[in-house]
């Protein structure tokens, strides 16, 4: 599931810590709900209003996840869109076609419904998905667990979460407005990460690594 990846990008999303998000609820077997947050994320802002509203929302039976929205269509991921609905069809009954133009959700930051998760099987679907996934030529998805991560979404249901509180894309492009100011998580996703050479936004990187190793 790495196509289109070069080598060093391709060595990083196949580590199976990279896979981690996907055991929590075996992992924390005593908790409800966690957000899960990327190694390359910052969070700058204490993120208790985000807990509360994703907590509300699961309360209120909005899904597995809580998640930012992207602006990408669905479907940018998938190798074999048809392939693809038809697996969902297959495997979760009754679920309606997915829309690959839709909306899409980033998984770098995004609060889990761990009970929600154990009530459904989720860990089951997951291990069903790979399995399809494995044995498809050359696999049905790419770009590591996010693919994974938004067909779940699809199957049990995301909300969004405020997007003022989250400002990504930043080993993608530099960031031009001051939106990253109050956001909560500043997320560097991209090949272009701040500690690598050539890399972007490096100024809003380096004062949190420089105080993390004053300790």
């Amino acid at each position: 599931g790495l196509e289109g990846c070069d080598s060093s990008r391709a060595a990083r999303l196949a580590n199976v810590l990279n896979f981690a998000r996907f055991h929590l609820a075996e992992l924390l077997p005593e908790l409800r709900r966690v957000v899960w947050v990327d190694c390359d994320v910052i969070v700058q802002r204490p993120m208790d209003d985000l807990w509360e509203a994703a907590g509300a929302a699961f309360a209120d039976g909005g899904g597995l996840f809580s998640a930012f929205a992207e602006p990408g269509r669905f479907g940018r991921f998938y190798l074999d869109e048809g392939a693809v609905k038809r697996l969902m069809q297959k495997r979760f009954q009754g679920l309606p076609e997915i829309d690959m133009e839709g909306e899409s959700f980033n998984d770098g930051v995004i609060a889990i419904d761990l009970q929600r998760w154990r009530d459904v099987g989720a860990a089951q679907a997951v291990a069903g998905l790979m399995r399809a996934h494995r044995e498809a030529e050359p696999g049905l998805w790419k770009y590591g667990t996010q693919p994974l991560t938004m067909l779940l979404g699809a199957a049990y249901g995301w909300s969004r979460l405020d997007p003022g509180a989250y400002c990504g894309d930043l080993g993608f492009e530099t960031v031009v407005d001051q939106r990253w100011e109050q956001a909560v998580f500043l997320h560097f996703d991209g090949e272009l990460k701040p500690w690598r050479p050539g890399g972007l936004n490096k100024e809003l990187w380096w004062p949190y690594a420089e105080l993390a190793q004053a300790f």
